[in-house]
């Protein structure tokens, strides 16, 4: 078998191996029948090879650690508005929108009615932009007022 100097670089690539220069390569020579002998080239150990991680598998990265307690800020799970707003069934009926919006937050929210009262669900706070493109109830200084979209 005759090997050429590219037909090994490329057998050593697909075999994940590094190329040696051709200086350092020992081929295996013929012998007087025309076969190879069973030498093997020689390669340089792999601790100057760029291309291959020095981490061994299961062996832990260098890196530092948390030292001591930490303290971590929980963001509120619910907002505090909720409950009995001061609108009727009857004006929420006749204005034909039923979504409020709460003082605290900015979320917007459909009411529930129960009887004669009108409740604000509990709700997460909000955590985006406020939206301004939906008709809904808001709350001012002198009470509830409803905002219409395009007004």
């Amino acid at each position: 078998m005759h090997y050429t100097e590219s037909s090994r670089e490329h057998l050593w690539s697909l075999l994940g191996m590094r190329v040696l220069p051709a200086n350092q390569v020992n081929l295996p020579a013929p012998d007087q029948r025309g076969a190879t002998t069973n030498s093997h080239p020689k390669a340089d150990p792999p601790s100057s090879n760029p291309q291959l991680p020095s981490v061994r598998v299961g062996q832990r990265a260098p890196g530092r650690d948390a030292v001591g307690t930490t303290v971590q800020t929980e963001k509120p799970k619910k907002c505090s508005f909720s409950g009995e707003v001061s609108l009727s069934p009857a004006q929420l009926q006749h204005a034909g929108i039923a979504k409020l919006q709460c003082p605290e937050c900015g979320a917007t929210w459909a009411v529930r009615i129960r009887g004669d009262t009108v409740l604000f669900p509990s709700h997460p706070p909000r955590t985006t932009r406020m939206t301004q493109d939906i008709s809904r109830w808001i709350k001012q200084e002198g009470g509830w007022t409803l905002y219409k979209k395009g007004e």
